[in-house]
């Protein structure tokens, strides 16, 4: 029997996004249902899904009065899921068009608990194809083993068996309600999440023979993005130090270089320079 997907897309204040991603989820296979969580948007998010929802019955709708977070909204989506397997998606990020049907086959051949494809992130003024070309000419580990960071572009000829992934995974339903997503972490999230699943025995694989594509960040936003983005990269590093803190035995088991002092250096100086490379393609655009 085919399994059935629930698909859990938490949404903060990006209708215009979600206007563009929405129907690579809806043409997704063994789609049972579509949960979105509106987390405390104020820009007509809720309007647009109730008025989606009236023509595609797929569609649910949870919400906040005000701004959880993601690990918040993940484990409220978690809950009303009633799907053999669930898929977290995000508001800024198109599947292909087989994402789902071919997660679940990897997943079934590879004994997969947890299973997430390639991921791949548009620049502004590129097409899918042309992402993908500069993406697949770049030739970088799988995984840094000095920071633990995932490489999720590389193409591969099989399965890799991981100790995590990036954000848009598909997995069994039964390990999200046992494991679920910690609210201390505002970034990472996905990353403890896991990291605590491998720890309980689950197996976490990366299946190269599908795609995801993130939307460009848009240089357009500003001030606003700009704060956001540094904002962010804080958190992460706190967030950072508090996965070394809890994960360290794990990370270290799957190979992760140095000890605790030297990752979490390492890992700031990481930030440090994404937001220098932001701020130095800003100036240039």
């Amino acid at each position: 029997m085919a399994q059935r997907v629930s698909i859990i897309i938490p949404t903060y204040n990006r209708i215009q996004t979600l206007r563009k991603v929405i129907d690579s989820y809806l043409a997704q296979a063994c789609l049972h249902e579509l949960i979105f969580v509106i987390d405390g948007s104020d820009d007509g998010t809720r309007e647009y899904l109730e008025g989606l929802a009236r023509l595609n019955p797929v569609i649910r709708i949870a919400s906040h009065g005000r701004n959880l977070g993601v690990s918040v909204s993940r484990n409220d989506g978690i809950e009303l899921a009633t799907g053999d397997c669930i898929l977290f998606g995000e508001d800024d990020l198109r599947l292909g068009k087989d994402y789902t049907s071919t997660l679940l086959a990897c997943m079934e051949r590879s004994g997969a608990d947890i299973i997430g494809g390639r991921i791949v992130y548009n620049r502004v003024g590129e097409t899918d194809e042309e992402t993908l070309q500069r993406c697949n000419g770049y030739d970088r580990p799988l995984i840094n083993y000095w920071i633990m960071s995932g490489y999720y572009a590389k193409r591969l000829p099989g399965d890799v068996e991981m100790p995590f992934l990036h954000a848009i995974a598909l997995a069994k339903a039964d390990v999200c309600k046992r494991i679920r997503f910690d609210p201390a972490f505002f970034a990472r999230e996905d990353t403890d999440f896991y990291l605590r699943a491998v720890t309980a025995g689950y197996r976490v694989v990366y299946c190269p023979h599908t795609t995801c594509i993130h939307l460009p960040r848009d240089s357009g936003r500003g001030g606003g993005w700009r704060v956001g983005l540094l904002h962010y990269q804080i958190l992460a590093t706190k967030n950072n130090n508090m996965l070394v803190d809890r994960h360290f035995n794990v990370l270290k088991k799957w190979g992760m270089k140095g000890n605790r002092a030297t990752f979490k250096l390492l890992h700031l100086i990481n930030r440090v320079r994404i937001v220098y490379l932001y701020f130095r393609h800003s100036t240039k655009h």
